[in-house]
């Protein structure tokens, strides 16, 4: 009998479940219970008029919470799916021509978009309450919640119709053609006016503006080392988005704020430490985004002044442990 299963395996080498298929939905299961904790509590905050975040900051925080449970979500189930039924079915994303990798595309590129969308929303509207602007009316952001769902659902579409493809990546995962020029075009279309709305409305800190360039600018070439496959980008840089599928919850719901983003600092930044970037002095307009967070964040508990001790705190000690690790 050992034998025959011998046999089986290595005529099956499909059938043999590798540590990855196990890390996967165990990872996506724990960020999708986060990311359902971030959507109640959004929510809840939404239909609550007496919640220290409400009207139009309590739906573009469902906003979000929605564009990242849109990837997290279906992504578990399907890879829940392979790890039970293997690698041979029409559900696994390495058959590019089946629905399996199609409809894992089309989740990715619609959680991508919106979720780009969405964070670009949240930074207008952070920056109008720091210039102590009147913020849109609630209804206002719900039309604006609706747009973009319904433009990174349309971008999604039209690759079935023949404008761009979805292709594996040859490391578990189907995402855009990046070869292909038509999706690779609509792509930067999305992305460079977002990352132009960043720094044209960037905070005055020469520092802060240099640490945010430099994780994004950072990020992308993570995506480009190349090898011998087919589909040469690999997608050791899709840490980075997955990781935030797990520090936005508590980034906007919980006191675990400025932990979130001094691991973000030191975690994107190649090269790069997060001390020499996180100076939070000098600039009033930064000083008032920073304690609106920190408002934000604890729900109207903390105070002003907690924001900023935390967030040095964490910052040195996040930095710390970097540098050991």
């Amino acid at each position: 009998p050992l034998l025959s299963a011998r046999a089986f395996l290595d005529s099956h080498p499909d059938k043999i479940m590798g540590a990855e298929d196990v890390a996967m939905p165990v990872y996506l299961f724990i960020a999708s219970l986060f990311n359902a904790v971030f959507l109640h509590r959004a929510t809840r905050d939404c239909l609550s008029s007496g919640s220290a975040v409400n009207g139009s900051v309590a739906v573009a925080l469902i906003l979000t919470a929605v564009s990242e449970f849109t990837w997290v979500l279906p992504c578990f189930i399907q890879c829940f799916l392979v790890l039970v039924l293997g690698h041979d079915g029409d559900w696994a994303p390495e058959h590019e021509d089946e629905i399996g990798c199609k409809l894992q595309g089309f989740y990715s590129q619609f959680g991508s978009l919106s979720g780009m969308m969405s964070s670009l929303v949240l930074a207008l509207l952070t920056l109008q309450i720091a210039r102590e602007r009147t913020l849109p009316h609630t209804s206002q952001m719900w039309v604006v919640a609706g747009c973009v769902f319904v433009v990174a659902f349309i971008v999604s579409v039209l690759p079935f119709v023949g404008a761009g493809r979805y292709s594996y990546s040859g490391e578990g995962f189907c995402y855009i053609d990046w070869f292909d020029t038509a999706s690779s075009a609509i792509m930067l279309t999305f992305v460079l006016p977002i990352f132009l709305a960043v720094v044209a409305t960037s905070a005055k800190h020469p520092f802060i503006i240099i640490a945010l360039q430099s994780i994004a600018s950072n990020e992308w070439p993570l995506w480009n080392e190349m090898t011998g496959a087919s589909f040469p980008w690999r997608q050791k840089g899709n840490t980075c988005v997955q990781r935030k599928l797990v520090q936005h919850p508590p980034l906007l719901t919980r006191d675990l704020s400025w932990l979130v983003v001094a691991v973000e600092l030191v975690a994107c930044s190649i090269g790069c430490r997060a001390g020499h970037f996180i100076s939070f002095h000098g600039s009033q307009e930064w000083d008032r985004i920073l304690n609106f967070v920190s408002d934000l964040v604890c729900s109207g508990r903390g105070g002003n002044g907690r924001g900023h001790g935390s967030s040095r705190s964490h910052s040195s000690s996040s930095s710390s442990s970097s540098s050991s690790s």
